[in-house]
């Protein structure tokens, strides 16, 4: 249960409507459940520029996915907002230093950017695949 939810009708219109740098979308790609790995991708699209970054973590604990997120946080130039879905993994969304904003249940596509940024990189790491065996420069080369 993701307590101290905020909708995502509620972020700011320079996040609705794509005219403000630095409101970010975030979603994770799972390793294939036969691979018997729980290694994951975090992958975040900025919604004006449509810049995508991408980070390994080793589960989809939320201590993991802020740990990613903080590191994505420290290469841009400004994180202004965040809208997540409904994952375990955002479940510690308060703790992020970025005001995160969630979606309604099973309506990921509110968060279309990255949903698309997803099927692209599904294209060069197809399901089933263990995502502990992609290396940061490979992970860069498909972004």
């Amino acid at each position: 249960m993701i307590t101290d939810r905020v909708s995502i009708v509620e972020r700011p219109l320079g996040a609705t409507n794509r005219t403000r740098y630095g409101h970010w979308e975030g979603d994770t790609v799972v390793s294939g459940k036969r691979t018997g790995s729980t290694a994951a991708l975090v992958v975040t699209v900025e919604r004006k520029t449509r810049l995508v970054a991408a980070r390994t973590i080793p589960d989809l604990r939320p201590a993991s996915f802020n740990s990613a997120i903080q590191d994505v946080q420290t290469g841009v130039t400004k994180m202004r907002s965040l809208s997540l879905d409904n994952g375990i993994e955002n479940r510690w969304h308060g703790q992020l230093s970025v005001p995160a904003y969630l979606c309604a249940p099973y309506s990921s596509w509110q968060k279309g950017s990255v949903e698309n940024a997803n099927k692209m990189i599904r294209r060069y790491l197809p399901k089933g695949l263990d995502l502990v065996t992609v290396t940061p420069t490979r992970l860069q080369d498909i972004i």
